[in-house]
């Protein structure tokens, strides 16, 4: 470190297989081991053969998954994957770097150093972390790690560099002396330092300034995450292997229903509604509904974009936030999934069973909205009746009157009956 990383260059690995392409320009190391004691990094303490046997380094990050085809070299086989849900790894640490596309510039001619830097002297050496991720390189290009939710950054920066050429026997040479190379904390946002040392901040920096072509920022962000992302990168992993989480009860269909035995927490679609209409306030955001359910306090609640969603096990089912300064929640009307909805109704049941779509009464008339006032009000809503299957204008009998019905969409008649299959 002292003699060659900082003042000459050093070559870049690529005759090993964990460094021989890298063709998204940022390499990681992840660690799940600390053995040395230096103070302030990871819990290894003296005397080591007590306290440092299993000791964990700084926990900067979780690990979602790791997928071995990525590497099979290191994971020794050709397929098979790992899953980390709800925090199920243990403390890791993962450090990395980004390159420009430029081959002159400073962060791709001294890319070498600054692998070096991270893996053998500034986490190997100073600070005592070891051991890889399971199935995973513990140092590799970025495409080869496991899918992480963020990392750590080093930055190359170069404070003087001569250049000196000499002309002999009709050839001219050059040479690169004097260099100062200094080893940082990556700088993405300089001014207010809120995305300093991050590796996923540095790299959209390196986009952003056209350091790096931008259609390889989705590959990097399917490695590096973000915060609180785990459970989404390991849902889209599963769906491309043509896997799905068990179900939450028998009828489960998390897209399109909620189950009634979670109080529709497994329900994933996009609804962003209330029952009653109103747009729903995204998760992300504080105005006009200040909150405290947001992604960081339920990371495995789905909390994305406006969606409905139900966080904190809400008996009624699924909710949001509204955009309606004078509403501050309410619910969405998504529906059970607890068993499939009958295309008929029983008799005996008066057809109140009768889940299917017709809209058309028995005369001819247009079904009216059952969460709509006009032209007939009415006290038989979704809100009011949240086991009658009132979704949109389709025939039900939520009162047990003689069999499923529908308010009309004539002003001039209230109501009329329907027509359905008889189960």
């Amino acid at each position: 470190h002292d003699d060659i990383a900082q003042s000459k260059g050093i070559t870049w690995p690529d005759d090993l297989v964990n460094f021989d392409t890298c063709d998204y320009n940022a390499a990681m190391c992840c660690f799940t081991q600390d053995r040395y004691d230096d103070g302030n990094n990871g819990n290894c303490e003296e005397p080591y053969d007590e306290n440092c046997v299993d000791a964990n380094p700084s926990d900067n990050t979780d690990v979602c998954y790791v997928d071995m085809t990525r590497s099979p070299i290191s994971s020794r086989t050709s397929q098979g994957f790992a899953l980390f849900e709800e925090n199920a790894e243990e403390d890791s640490h993962c450090h990395g770097f980004v390159w420009s596309d430029d081959i002159d510039d400073a962060s791709t001619r001294f890319r070498g150093n600054n692998l070096f830097f991270i893996s053998m002297y500034d986490h190997l050496t100073q600070r005592g972390y070891a051991r890889n991720v399971p199935g995973a390189p513990m140092c590799g290009c970025i495409e080869q790690m496991p899918v992480v939710t963020r990392s750590d950054c080093t930055q190359i920066e170069i404070s003087n560099e001569v250049v000196e050429f000499n002309f002999n026997s009709g050839f001219l040479s050059a040479a690169f002396n004097n260099i100062d190379i200094a080893f940082n904390a990556c700088q993405a946002d300089p001014i207010n330092g809120d995305d300093n040392n991050d590796l996923a901040s540095q790299y959209e920096h390196f986009v952003a300034t056209g350091n790096i072509a931008e259609e390889k920022l989705g590959v990097f962000a399917e490695t590096v995450v973000g915060e609180t992302y785990c459970r989404e990168a390991i849902d889209s992993f599963l769906d491309s292997q043509g896997l799905a989480a068990k179900p939450a009860c028998r009828y489960g269909e998390p897209s399109e229903c909620g189950c009634d035995e979670v109080f529709q927490k497994d329900y994933r679609g996009d609804r962003s509604t209330t029952w009653n209409g109103l747009e729903c306030q995204r998760w992300d955001e504080q105005s006009p509904q200040s909150h405290s359910r947001t992604r960081e306090r339920y990371p495995e609640a789905n909390l994305v974009d406006n969606y409905c969603r139900n966080p904190d096990n809400e008996p009624g089912g699924a909710w949001c936030y509204t955009t309606d300064p004078d509403k501050r929640w309410d619910y969405c009307g998504v529906p059970f999934c607890n068993f499939p909805e009958p295309e008929c109704g029983t008799g005996a049941l008066k057809e109140s069973d009768y889940r299917g779509t017709r809209n058309i009464t028995a005369k001819g008339y247009g079904c009216q909205r059952w969460d709509e006032q006009a032209p007939h009000s009415h006290g038989n809503t979704p809100e009011n009746k949240p086991d009658g299957g009132l979704v949109e204008n389709y025939c039900r009998n939520p009162d047990n009157d003689e069999r499923a019905w529908c308010y009309t969409t004539d002003p001039d008649k209230r109501f009329d009956y329907c027509n359905v299959a008889s189960c």
